[in-house]
């Protein structure tokens, strides 16, 4: 119990340290980039940045990094307090949340997105309708809130720089993993390359996209349940180990006093890692 209370009362320290910290550290980076100075962060942070902004975290990574590390820590040290195969699955299992979240977190990001790609194209027509062109309609669409927010504003800077809007728009359509986006920019581009009257084509390819992500939302709502199964059958067994180290220390001390346990725990846990991708991958392709 003393353990459990000195650990839980350092982690809320150091996280709430953290957070107070977070607003200054964004302010020093947003300065050193608009300075062009400063020292070059470290890779774990320069690999987070991208995928934290991919996934729509406006987090400091440098902090997000942190705040992981301790929370994993505290969560092998608390878990320790029991036992020492719970610490290690708990802390274990803290690691792994991190990138498995902000995977989750990036996927809802592109569902964002994607649903918003008819949304602009309509918006677009309605701006050809009115004597715009594409350009001011993408200028105007990055210049707006929203989840392509972002990707129509690169689009708008490339083509200050001096970028043709064709090129601008599969720059986009290449570097974006979003469903529908080289549709929608294949779309654009044939549109600003033609032009004619071409709203009705906009649209008609809206009502294309918005068809085809309601098929998708609708097999991922009905793969719900073989989803949520993929779970119960990939944590059953650590919960178990967990459990059994609790009720019966002797039963798994052999897993971390013996080199043939040590072994048994490193595979069984790759084996349950390989499980958890290859059954997220069935999952998926049942909804493709």
């Amino acid at each position: 119990m003393t353990v459990v209370t000195v650990v839980g009362a350092g982690t809320v320290a150091v996280l709430v340290w953290s957070a107070r910290r977070a607003e200054a550290r964004a302010r020093v980076a947003g300065l050193r980039r608009a300075e062009g100075a400063g020292a070059d962060p470290g890779r774990g942070v320069r690999w987070l940045g991208p995928r934290l902004a991919a996934a729509g975290l406006e987090v400091d990574p440098a902090t997000a990094l942190g705040a992981w590390l301790v929370a994993a820590a505290s969560a092998a040290g608390v878990g320790g307090a029991a036992s020492p195969v719970v610490g290690l699955l708990s802390g274990g299992g803290v690691l792994a949340a991190g990138p498995v979240g902000l995977a989750l977190a990036r996927a809802r990001a592109e569902r964002r997105r994607a649903a918003e790609l008819p949304e602009v194209l309509e918006r677009v027509a309605s701006e050809l309708r009115a004597g715009g062109t594409v350009a001011e309609a993408v200028e105007a669409l990055g210049a707006a809130s929203g989840p392509l927010h972002d990707d129509l504003r690169a689009v708008s800077r490339a083509i200050d720089r001096g970028a043709p809007l064709v090129d601008a728009l599969g720059a986009w359509s290449r570097r974006s993993r979003v469903e529908g986006v080289s549709e929608a920019a294949g779309g654009l581009a044939v549109v600003a390359r033609l032009g004619g009257a071409a709203a009705p084509a906009l649209e008609g390819l809206a009502a294309s996209l918005r068809d085809r992500l309601a098929a998708g939302e609708e097999a991922r709502s009905q793969s719900s349940q073989a989803r949520m199964s993929a779970w119960v059958v990939g944590t059953a067994p650590l919960a178990y180990l967990a459990f059994a180290s609790v009720a019966d220390p002797g039963s798994s001390s052999m897993l971390l006093t013996t080199t043939a346990g040590r072994v048994c725990l490193a595979g069984g846990l790759l084996l349950e890692g390989a499980g958890a991708v290859w059954m997220r991958r069935i999952v998926a392709g049942g909804g493709r």
